[in-house]
């Protein structure tokens, strides 16, 4: 239902559910390209950390950004123990 929507730049949808709440869905084309110059600089910083060791284990999961990269190849070899 919401991924069917038209996407034009400034327009809202609002949907009512059963219980009384409403779902508002926003299309922002400012808002989608602030989006992905963030993620695309997190993205290089999570790798740029990766290729210098800075990695730990506390950084590695799969939420964020990081879910993009691939840290097997990054980490000693002690490390990669964990991941699995």
């Amino acid at each position: 239902m919401i991924l069917s929507l038209d996407k034009k730049d400034r327009v809202y949808h609002e949907y009512k559910r059963q219980n009384g709440e409403r779902i508002i869905v926003y299309y922002s084309e400012k808002r989608i390209t602030k989006d992905a110059y963030r993620r695309d600089s997190g993205i290089a910083r999570l790798r740029e950390a990766c290729k210098s060791g800075h990695i730990t284990k506390q950084q590695v999961n799969k939420r964020g950004y990081n879910k993009f990269i691939n840290y097997g190849s990054c980490l000693h070899r002690s490390q990669q123990a964990f991941l699995v």
